[in-house]
Formats: C-alpha cells, sequence, structure tokens
C-alpha cells in the first residue's frame, strides 16, 4: 500500500511536490477513521487513504503527477527521463515512494510487524543515465545502486548485480537476466515493488467507465453553456430535470 510519492523536477514540477495518503495525526477522531471504509489502519496511530482526490485547473500538472507515479511503479525508466524543460533542464530529477508490504493491515487482536519501504531513483536528463537508485526497507539499505554497479553495502543477493544500462531500472534489468531473475531472494524483493504497481484494465472495463461516466464528466460544460446561452437578452430560463447517471446505461 503506498504511503506517499514524492517527485521533483519532472515536467512541470520543478519543485519538490508530494503525493501523501497517510491521514494526518489528530485530524479525524479515532472512531471516526476506524468506521470509514475508505481508510485503512497499516500500524498503531498510522492511517491511509485507499483514495485520493486531485483537482485543479487544466494543464496545472494532475496528468503529470499520475503519469510520474505510473512509470516508477511500471520500470518504466525512459518516461522518467523528462525533466522541467525550463528551470530543471540541467539538474537532477527524483522520485520517492514509500510503502508497506502486501498492504498488510494493522489490528488490535493481529498485530503485524510494520515494515515501510522506500524506493527513490535520482537521474540525469542531461548526461542521459540513472545516478542513484535506492530501496530501503526501514532504514536497512536492500540495494544501493551508483551508476551501473551496487554498491557493497546492499543485501548480498544483490552485491552480483553488476553492468547495468544507463537508462534502466534495477528490477527492469534483472528480469532480462535469467542468473539475477531465477534468484529466490531478488525475486522476494521485485514481488514487493510489483505488488504495489497500477492494475492494468482492460479494453470493456475502461469503456465501460468511460460510458458511465460521459455525462457526469460533460454537465459542467454543458450547464456553462447553458448560463452561457440563458445570460442573453430575451431568452426563457432553462431548468435542467435531476439526472440519475446510474440508471441512464
Amino acid at each position: 500500500m503506498i504511503l506517499n510519492f514524492t517527485v521533483k523536477n519532472y515536467k512541470s514540477f520543478y519543485d519538490e511536490t508530494t503525493l501523501d495518503f497517510v491521514i494526518e495525526n489528530g485530524r479525524y477522531s479515532k472512531n471516526q477513521l476506524e468506521n470509514n471504509p475508505y481508510i485503512v489502519c497499516v500500524d498503531e496511530d498510522l492511517y491511509v487513504s485507499k483514495v485520493i482526490l486531485l483537482y485543479g485547473h487544466n494543464a496545472s500538472g494532475k496528468s503529470n503527477l499520475l503519469e510520474a507515479i505510473s512509470s516508477l511503479l511500471i520500470l518504466d525508466a525512459e518516461k522518467l527521463f523528462n525533466p522541467n524543460m525550463i528551470d530543471g533542464k540541467n539538474e537532477d530529477t527524483y522520485f520517492e515512494v514509500q510503502f508497506t508490504k502486501n498492504n498488510l493491515v494493522y489490528s488490535d487482536t493481529q498485530q503485524i510487524q510494520k515494515e515501510i519501504y522506500t524506493y527513490s531513483v535520482l537521474l540525469s536528463y542531461s548526461e542521459s543515465k540513472i545516478k542513484e537508485e535506492i530501496l530501503k526497507c526501514d532504514e536497512k539499505i536492500i540495494f544501493y545502486r551508483s551508476g551501473n554497479k551496487i554498491n557493497k553495502d546492499s543485501d548480498s543477493a544483490f552485491e552480483q548485480i553488476q553492468g547495468i544500462p544507463d537508462r534502466q531500472l534495477v528490477f527492469k534489468y534483472i528480469e532480462n537476466v535469467s542468473d539475477y531473475k531465477n534468484d529466490e531472494n531478488i525475486k522476494y524483493f521485485r514481488d514487493i515493488i510489483s505488488s504495489i504497481r497500477p492494475l492494468k484494465m482492460s479494453e470493456e472495463i475502461i469503456n465501460n467507465i468511460t460510458t458511465k461516466n460521459i455525462v457526469a464528466i460533460m454537465m459542467p460544460y454543458l450547464r456553462s453553456q447553458l448560463a452561457l446561452l440563458t445570460a442573453q437578452p430575451n431568452v426563457d430560463t432553462v431548468n435542467l430535470e435531476i439526472l440519475n447517471v446510474g440508471k441512464m446505461f
């Protein structure tokens, strides 16, 4: 389960920006938190929202933020080489995601050991390479990639990995090298990363979602156009009926 995602110098995001799913302590009562179906307790006093709302003007960066987190989690490094071309073309780009393992949920009756993972990537557009890539569990380093090799402070399973391409992420590289891919220790951590990857939706599901929501999506536009029309002299008022979008399709 993702706790937060941070990006700096990517497309329209020159300054460091964080998308945080963690509920601020003291904002809600414990009763409100535990009875909200969209909030999950992952550790004592650590509550995480399963949904988040992004809003803003057109071209304010909403899609860029989603593209950044999606590209990182599906290990598509090529899409990450996209700095803010106005202010940050010659500066490094940084991504970081914090998450818990396997969506484990804390409860008073079944307490679990909290493990918070941090996965970060530092890359340079001007040098066309990934400079650093780090996976940590709490404060323990699982692997620390510097340039094309794994640092010796890493887990022994990862120390053997060498010759990583400049523009490829470690786990993506591993998928193409059988000696590394079949290592059980490496596979364990690769599966942890895979557990937070966005799900791929079929065309049927996408079309179904689009069809059922097209009226809701278009309604603000239709309403604004009607408002302009009825604001003209000698035009009668138009009253819109209440629409139940769920029953229209």
